[in-house]
């Protein structure tokens, strides 16, 4: 059993207490993976990566709420982040697989309706490595990874996000110290 550390548990408590009092009952299922489930988690620099499943689609009521809620968060713990989408059961069942119906935050910002995918890295996290802190365990998700699709689309991610990541890094170290020396 994943030992759950204490900033993450104490930022969770005060979610779960916002949640129920501006929507109360909304909340069925709620999972976190990453770096706190793969034990790597560090206050300050990691995220909370999360997968909320809630009773039914967020309505715009509900993400104007939501939103307040990762604003209260982030001005109360700015030092980290609940990063996720919020899916109903049809969408984590990958019955509404084709619609962008899913809110999804990072930093604390709203950045738009996504669609959960049932291949993607977080997905794969979820299933083999995530932590029921709400309802049902993850051992009970109905889905399964498509490994050709997951490891095709890591390339893509590698060779397109994380290479132009790389090369900005490299600019600026080159620009930083071999500049000083010329």
């Amino acid at each position: 059993m994943m030992i759950i550390p204490q900033k993450v548990n104490e930022l969770l408590n005060v979610y779960f207490k916002l949640f129920e009092e501006k929507l109360p009952n909304l909340l069925q299922d709620y999972y976190i993976y990453g770096s706190v489930s793969l034990g790597a988690f560090d206050y300050g620099y990691s995220d909370i990566d999360f997968i909320a499943v809630m009773k039914r689609a967020a309505t715009e009521v509900d993400i104007a709420i939501l939103k307040e809620i990762h604003g209260a968060m982030r001005k109360k713990f700015p030092k980290t982040d609940l990063m996720g989408m919020y899916l109903t059961n049809n969408d984590l069942q990958l019955h509404n697989q084709n619609t962008k119906s899913c809110p999804c935050f990072i930093d604390g910002v709203f950045k738009g309706l996504e669609k959960f995918e049932k291949n993607s890295i977080d997905a794969y996290q979820l299933k083999k490595y995530g932590i029921c802190m709400k309802g049902q365990n993850v051992s009970e998700l109905d889905y399964i990874v498509d490994w050709d699709i997951l490891i095709h689309d890591m390339r893509d991610n590698l060779n397109s996000y994380w290479l132009n990541w790389r090369n900005r890094c490299e600019k600026l170290f080159t620009i930083k110290y071999i500049g000083s020396f010329v």
